[in-house]
């Protein structure tokens, strides 16, 4: 089931949010005029204007991981000195999790390449470490080149909550991997409520795939796999990440998903360079949030990084 018109416009604000805080200009003019598109019920203007905010603010988060090519073999025994990877990546890709749990689901990515720069036919893929990822390829006549190659990847991503995970696809043979199951499909069945909040999980990552992007090999400040926040407990579901109005702070908004009443956290990573989260409703002297109700929370900017 494809994610709805607001699901993706709480994707590119969430993105747009995160790309302002690592020094990318915030497109407020640009959601301001999204959100009339969505006033004046013009879903198909709406979606093309929320799949190249967040894809621009994608690409400009890219541009601060560092992306250089691992070391192999991925190991700290000093009896056991690492090398470069060999051979050299084809390219990067960046896998992202809008959503607030950790998940290991399958990632797709197609793209071409002239057909000389894969000498073995094939492609694999690795971690952030080199380590080797099980993946299906299949590749086809480039329609729109006949010098080059078209290609699709397939490989189960392990990416943390509203975070990212690095991967690397190089001109090899991959290596062979018995049958595996993901773990949305092997997990241990939750009960009572947590089951019906698990039931919500899994809808909602149904309907919003792992993003992937590509990119080059390149330094950058931030590591090759992180979390850039996250809500604690699992009962809390993202409802908004924005810039505030008067454009010095962010606002994390979570609603309660749960039956019971829950004390709702928001914990950041420093890359962000927020203060502390200030809670601002429902209430500023309550901390317990009732089922169904939204707590927000305002950090303030700790200066524009650079």
């Amino acid at each position: 089931m494809p994610p709805s018109v607001p699901t993706i416009l709480e994707r590119a604000e969430l993105f747009a949010a995160l790309a302002w805080r690592l020094g990318k200009p915030y497109p407020a003019a640009a959601l301001d005029v999204l959100r009339q598109r969505l006033l004046q019920n013009a879903p198909s203007e709406a979606l093309e204007m929320c799949g190249q905010i967040a894809q621009d603010s994608l690409d400009a988060i890219a541009d601060q991981i560092d992306t250089t090519a691992p070391l192999s073999p991925s190991t700290t025994d000093p009896a056991r000195p690492v090398k470069p990877l060999a051979p050299d990546p084809l390219l990067t890709v960046l896998v992202f999790n809008p959503l607030g749990w950790p998940r290991t689901e399958e990632a797709a990515l197609s793209f071409s390449l002239p057909a000389g720069m894969t000498p073995t036919g094939t492609i694999a893929v690795r971690g952030a470490q080199a380590d080797a990822a099980p993946c299906t390829v299949t590749r086809e006549p480039d329609p729109a080149d006949p010098a080059a190659v078209r290609w699709t990847v397939r490989f189960p991503a392990a990416v943390p909550a509203f975070g990212y995970q690095t991967y690397f696809l190089t001109p090899e043979q991959p290596v062979a991997f018995p049958p595996a199951v993901l773990p949305a499909q092997s997990r241990l069945e939750a009960e009572g409520e947590w089951a019906a909040v698990r039931e919500q999980q899994d809808a909602e990552s149904a309907s919003q795939p792992l993003l992937t992007t590509r990119t080059g090999l390149h330094a950058g400040p931030l590591p090759k796999a992180h979390a850039f926040f996250r809500f604690e407990p699992e009962a809390l579901f993202l409802s908004a990440v924005r810039r505030s109005e008067d454009g010095q702070a962010l606002l994390f908004s979570a609603v309660n998903r749960g039956t019971s009443p829950v004390r709702p956290v928001l914990a950041l990573s420093e890359p962000l360079h927020l203060g502390k989260p200030v809670w601002v409703s429902p209430a500023e002297d309550v901390d317990i949030l009732p089922p169904r109700q939204t707590v927000t929370w305002r950090c303030e900017a700790k200066g524009q990084p650079a």
